[in-house]
């Protein structure tokens, strides 16, 4: 995988919250002592900032993360077998 800023976000209607604010984790590990309502300001400047800077940042919808994930673990735990 290439270098870049990945990430996932909520369907419209969920709450944040239940997921312990996943959605904001790279803005967390940038800004640890931020309190939590300033992170979604910064999500914005971080992608401008990424795309100023050349360096891909996306978004995943928290279903297909979770779907990319297993499809990964299913493949490792295949190789590991061979």
């Amino acid at each position: 995988m290439g270098v870049g800023v990945r990430r996932w976000h909520h369907p419209v209607g969920t709450v944040p919250t239940t997921t312990g604010g996943l959605n904001h984790q790279i803005e967390h590990h940038l800004f640890p002592s931020m309190v939590r309502p300033s992170l979604r300001k910064v999500q914005t400047m971080l992608a401008e900032h990424c795309a100023a800077v050349s360096v891909p940042c996306s978004q995943t919808p928290l279903i297909e993360a979770h779907r990319v994930g297993q499809s990964r673990r299913r493949h490792e735990r295949r190789s590991q077998t061979l």
